[in-house]
């Protein structure tokens, strides 16, 4: 009896423990997929007036895939804000302009984002973690 409950529980761990190899095979997997998708280029940061936050304005380009699309995040000034920054802002149709896109620190938590009219908003978030963000198409 004690020698069939240890062969069912030795099949039982080696069961979960192969199910386990595989969903961590899977997510690096994924991960190394999506993360390696597109060309990122930065255009621009701009820290704040007391240093707490920066914006980062960058551009993902995935070719034939998908759209560019333009990205403003805010990040402590101290991180890589395209990695570990909350994204604000999403435009898209921005290919050429996109090095016109303005960010202007009108004050310690107001953040003013100025984009070409021909800039289409696809996310934006207008306050996060104290700081407001308003949108000016030119």
């Amino acid at each position: 009896m004690a020698g069939r409950l240890y062969r069912y529980s030795r099949n039982v761990l080696a069961v979960v423990g192969l199910f386990s190899i595989l969903a961590a095979g899977a997510y690096l997997a994924v991960n190394s997929f999506f993360s390696g998708w597109g060309e990122k280029t930065v255009l621009k940061t701009a820290t704040s007036p007391d240093s707490s936050a920066k914006a980062t304005l960058y551009q993902i380009d995935v070719g034939a895939a998908g759209a560019t699309r333009t990205y403003v995040a805010l990040s402590n000034p101290q991180v890589d804000g395209t990695k570990k920054g909350n994204v604000v802002l999403t435009l898209t149709n921005l290919q050429k302009d996109a090095s016109q896109i303005g960010l202007a620190w009108e004050a310690n938590r107001l953040l003013v984002i100025s984009y070409p009219g021909g800039g289409q908003v696809e996310y934006a978030v207008s306050k996060i973690r104290g700081i407001t963000i308003e949108l000016v198409a030119d």
